[in-house]
Protein backbone atom coordinates (compact mmCIF):
# COMPACT_ATOMS: atom_id res chain seq x y z
CA UNK A 1 0.00 0.00 0.00
CA UNK A 2 2.73 2.45 0.99
CA UNK A 3 4.27 2.63 -2.49
CA UNK A 4 0.99 3.85 -4.02
CA UNK A 5 0.46 6.74 -1.63
CA UNK A 6 2.65 9.52 -0.31
CA UNK A 7 3.47 9.49 3.40
CA UNK A 8 0.98 12.29 4.07
CA UNK A 9 -1.79 10.63 2.07
CA UNK A 10 -1.23 7.34 3.85
CA UNK A 11 -1.42 8.96 7.28
CA UNK A 12 -4.74 10.60 6.35
CA UNK A 13 -6.21 7.32 5.14
CA UNK A 14 -4.93 5.38 8.17
CA UNK A 15 -6.43 7.96 10.54
CA UNK A 16 -9.75 7.75 8.71
CA UNK A 17 -9.86 3.95 8.86
CA UNK A 18 -9.17 4.10 12.61
CA UNK A 19 -12.08 6.44 13.25
CA UNK A 20 -14.79 4.99 11.00
CA UNK A 21 -17.01 2.48 12.80
CA UNK A 22 -17.43 -1.12 11.68
CA UNK A 23 -18.41 -2.56 9.30
CA UNK A 24 -17.58 0.56 7.28
CA UNK A 25 -13.97 0.64 8.49
CA UNK A 26 -13.31 -2.76 6.89
CA UNK A 27 -14.98 -1.66 3.66
CA UNK A 28 -12.90 1.50 3.56
CA UNK A 29 -9.71 -0.47 4.14
CA UNK A 30 -10.68 -2.86 1.32
CA UNK A 31 -11.29 0.09 -1.00
CA UNK A 32 -7.87 1.53 -0.19
CA UNK A 33 -6.23 -1.83 -0.90
CA UNK A 34 -7.73 -2.06 -4.41
CA UNK A 35 -6.48 1.38 -5.49
CA UNK A 36 -3.66 0.98 -8.01
CA UNK A 37 -3.62 4.42 -9.64
CA UNK A 38 -3.06 7.72 -7.82
CA UNK A 39 -3.36 10.92 -9.84
CA UNK A 40 -2.00 14.15 -8.36
CA UNK A 41 -3.01 17.50 -9.81
CA UNK A 42 -2.29 21.17 -9.01
CA UNK A 43 1.02 20.48 -7.26
CA UNK A 44 -0.49 17.63 -5.25
CA UNK A 45 -3.41 19.63 -3.87
CA UNK A 46 -5.92 17.33 -5.58
CA UNK A 47 -5.32 13.58 -5.29
CA UNK A 48 -7.62 11.22 -7.19
CA UNK A 49 -7.88 7.47 -6.60
CA UNK A 50 -8.67 4.75 -9.17
CA UNK A 51 -8.64 1.02 -9.66
CA UNK A 52 -7.46 0.40 -13.23
CA UNK A 53 -7.49 -2.86 -15.19
CA UNK A 54 -6.81 -3.16 -18.91
CA UNK A 55 -6.73 0.67 -19.11
CA UNK A 56 -10.28 0.93 -17.75
CA UNK A 57 -11.57 2.22 -14.43
CA UNK A 58 -13.12 -0.64 -12.47
CA UNK A 59 -16.07 0.51 -10.31
CA UNK A 60 -16.04 -0.32 -6.64
CA UNK A 61 -18.02 -3.51 -5.90
CA UNK A 62 -21.26 -2.96 -4.01
CA UNK A 63 -19.98 -5.19 -1.22
CA UNK A 64 -17.22 -2.66 -0.50
CA UNK A 65 -19.22 0.56 -0.85
CA UNK A 66 -19.85 3.01 1.96
CA UNK A 67 -23.37 4.39 2.50
CA UNK A 68 -24.44 6.64 -0.36
CA UNK A 69 -25.57 9.48 1.91
CA UNK A 70 -25.27 11.73 -1.13
CA UNK A 71 -23.82 11.17 -4.58
CA UNK A 72 -20.74 13.10 -3.45
CA UNK A 73 -19.83 14.01 0.10
CA UNK A 74 -16.91 14.75 2.40
CA UNK A 75 -16.45 11.86 4.82
CA UNK A 76 -14.09 13.87 7.04
CA UNK A 77 -11.80 16.89 7.27
CA UNK A 78 -8.26 16.26 8.47
CA UNK A 79 -5.74 18.69 10.00
CA UNK A 80 -2.00 18.05 9.52
CA UNK A 81 1.16 19.45 11.11
CA UNK A 82 4.88 18.70 10.85
CA UNK A 83 7.90 19.46 13.06
CA UNK A 84 8.51 22.75 11.25
CA UNK A 85 4.95 23.76 12.20
CA UNK A 86 3.79 23.60 8.59
CA UNK A 87 0.01 23.14 8.73
CA UNK A 88 -2.46 21.89 6.15
CA UNK A 89 -6.10 20.89 5.86
CA UNK A 90 -7.49 18.04 3.77
CA UNK A 91 -10.99 16.93 2.79
CA UNK A 92 -11.59 13.27 1.94
CA UNK A 93 -14.27 12.73 -0.71
CA UNK A 94 -16.63 9.80 -1.28
CA UNK A 95 -18.38 9.48 -4.67
CA UNK A 96 -21.12 6.90 -5.17
CA UNK A 97 -20.02 5.11 -2.01
CA UNK A 98 -16.38 4.85 -3.13
CA UNK A 99 -13.23 6.60 -1.87
CA UNK A 100 -12.57 9.14 -4.61
CA UNK A 101 -10.15 11.91 -3.67
CA UNK A 102 -8.27 13.97 -1.12
CA UNK A 103 -8.28 17.75 -1.54
CA UNK A 104 -5.66 19.79 0.32
CA UNK A 105 -5.92 23.50 1.12
CA UNK A 106 -2.32 23.90 -0.10
CA UNK A 107 0.32 21.69 -1.63
CA UNK A 108 1.34 18.91 0.80
CA UNK A 109 4.75 18.68 -0.86
CA UNK A 110 6.04 21.44 1.39
CA UNK A 111 5.43 19.31 4.47
CA UNK A 112 8.25 17.22 5.93
CA UNK A 113 8.12 13.44 6.14
CA UNK A 114 7.30 13.58 9.85
CA UNK A 115 3.92 15.24 9.19
CA UNK A 116 1.20 13.88 11.44
CA UNK A 117 -2.58 14.03 11.67
CA UNK A 118 -3.43 16.49 14.44
CA UNK A 119 -7.22 16.33 14.15
CA UNK A 120 -10.03 14.55 12.30
CA UNK A 121 -13.34 16.41 12.43
CA UNK A 122 -16.80 16.51 10.85
CA UNK A 123 -16.69 12.75 10.39
CA UNK A 124 -19.74 11.49 8.52
CA UNK A 125 -22.11 9.61 10.83
CA UNK A 126 -23.44 6.68 8.81
CA UNK A 127 -25.94 5.72 11.52
CA UNK A 128 -27.57 9.16 11.59
CA UNK A 129 -26.97 9.87 7.91
CA UNK A 130 -25.00 13.05 8.62
CA UNK A 131 -22.60 14.52 6.06
CA UNK A 132 -21.04 17.85 5.21
CA UNK A 133 -22.68 19.63 2.31
CA UNK A 134 -21.53 22.06 -0.39
CA UNK A 135 -22.75 25.36 1.03
CA UNK A 136 -21.43 27.86 -1.50
CA UNK A 137 -24.84 28.37 -3.09
CA UNK A 138 -26.96 27.57 -0.03
CA UNK A 139 -29.27 30.43 0.94
CA UNK A 140 -29.11 30.82 4.69
CA UNK A 141 -31.75 32.39 6.95
CA UNK A 142 -31.20 36.05 7.76
CA UNK A 143 -31.74 35.28 11.45
CA UNK A 144 -28.80 32.88 11.31
CA UNK A 145 -26.57 35.28 9.36
CA UNK A 146 -27.10 37.86 12.09
CA UNK A 147 -25.25 35.49 14.45
CA UNK A 148 -22.20 35.34 12.19
CA UNK A 149 -19.96 37.04 14.75
CA UNK A 150 -20.75 34.42 17.40
CA UNK A 151 -19.32 30.92 17.67
CA UNK A 152 -21.37 29.83 20.68
CA UNK A 153 -24.37 30.97 22.70
CA UNK A 154 -25.46 29.24 25.91
CA UNK A 155 -23.59 26.01 25.02
CA UNK A 156 -24.98 26.09 21.47
CA UNK A 157 -22.26 25.78 18.82
CA UNK A 158 -22.96 28.10 15.87
CA UNK A 159 -21.63 26.48 12.70
CA UNK A 160 -19.62 28.44 10.16
CA UNK A 161 -20.86 28.22 6.57
CA UNK A 162 -18.21 25.68 5.52
CA UNK A 163 -19.16 23.40 8.45
CA UNK A 164 -22.91 23.36 7.86
CA UNK A 165 -23.94 19.78 7.21
CA UNK A 166 -27.05 17.98 6.09
CA UNK A 167 -28.95 15.14 7.75
CA UNK A 168 -30.51 12.76 5.25
CA UNK A 169 -34.25 12.30 5.75
CA UNK A 170 -36.88 10.47 3.71
CA UNK A 171 -38.20 13.77 2.39
CA UNK A 172 -34.78 15.27 1.59
CA UNK A 173 -32.18 17.10 3.66
CA UNK A 174 -32.21 18.87 7.01
CA UNK A 175 -29.48 21.53 7.10
CA UNK A 176 -27.86 21.83 10.55
CA UNK A 177 -26.97 25.42 11.53
CA UNK A 178 -26.37 25.02 15.27
CA UNK A 179 -25.97 22.12 17.69
CA UNK A 180 -25.91 21.48 21.43
CA UNK A 181 -23.84 18.41 22.32
CA UNK A 182 -25.22 15.44 20.35
CA UNK A 183 -28.80 15.83 21.46
CA UNK A 184 -30.19 19.05 19.93
CA UNK A 185 -29.89 20.77 16.56
CA UNK A 186 -31.35 23.82 14.83
CA UNK A 187 -31.75 24.17 11.09
CA UNK A 188 -34.14 23.99 8.16
CA UNK A 189 -35.42 21.47 5.62
CA UNK A 190 -34.92 21.27 1.86
CA UNK A 191 -33.68 24.84 1.49
CA UNK A 192 -36.97 26.20 2.89
CA UNK A 193 -34.94 28.50 5.06
CA UNK A 194 -37.83 30.70 6.13
CA UNK A 195 -38.82 28.04 8.69
CA UNK A 196 -36.22 27.39 11.40
CA UNK A 197 -36.74 24.21 13.41
CA UNK A 198 -35.46 22.92 16.75
CA UNK A 199 -35.01 19.14 17.03
CA UNK A 200 -34.39 17.38 20.35
CA UNK A 201 -33.18 13.80 19.77
CA UNK A 202 -33.63 12.87 23.45
CA UNK A 203 -37.38 13.39 23.39
CA UNK A 204 -38.09 13.24 19.66
CA UNK A 205 -39.62 16.72 19.99
CA UNK A 206 -39.63 19.10 17.02
CA UNK A 207 -40.78 22.72 17.09
CA UNK A 208 -40.74 25.74 14.84
CA UNK A 209 -38.72 28.67 16.16
CA UNK A 210 -41.08 31.63 15.97
CA UNK A 211 -39.21 34.05 18.22
CA UNK A 212 -35.87 35.80 17.72
CA UNK A 213 -33.21 33.13 17.13
CA UNK A 214 -30.70 34.66 19.55
CA UNK A 215 -33.38 34.81 22.24
CA UNK A 216 -34.27 31.17 21.61
CA UNK A 217 -30.65 30.06 21.96
CA UNK A 218 -30.18 32.05 25.15
CA UNK A 219 -33.33 30.50 26.68
CA UNK A 220 -32.69 26.86 25.70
Amino acid sequence: MADKFSAVELKILDALVERVAQPWSTRLRDQIARINKVQRLTDGREVNFYCIKWWKVIPCPDSMKLPALKEEYVIAKVSLCDQLDNKNEASVWIVNGSLSAIQFNKSPRKMTGDARVSNVRDLADFDKGVVLTNNDGLRLPEAFLNLAADTSINQWRILERENIRSVVEESGFFYVLAEKTDSEIIGFRNEQNEVLLHLDFRTGHEEEIKCDLRMFLEDH
